[in-house]
């Protein structure tokens, strides 16, 4: 459960660093304070979002999706 909130903290870290600059120029945000909240709300919803796609996939069973698609799964 720890390495959860350590994926959700590391991605909206990340999301909130990267996209904040190309999201408050392609909105034309030039104020501090809205370029800190567009930052905020990229972050959670990235952090969010990422968190969940790191879930589905631990909770997919993948390699015997892949044993179907390539051999070795029969149909």
């Amino acid at each position: 459960m720890c390495v959860l909130y350590a994926v959700f903290i590391f991605s909206g870290a990340v999301c909130a660093h990267y996209l904040t600059g190309l999201v408050s120029a392609y909105l034309g945000v030039v104020e501090p304070r809205s370029v800190a909240g567009i930052g905020f709300l990229l972050g959670t919803f990235g952090g969010s979002l990422i968190a969940a796609i790191t879930r589905a996939i631990k909770a997919a069973d993948l390699w015997a999706f892949i044993r179907s698609k390539f051999g070795g799964g029969g149909t």
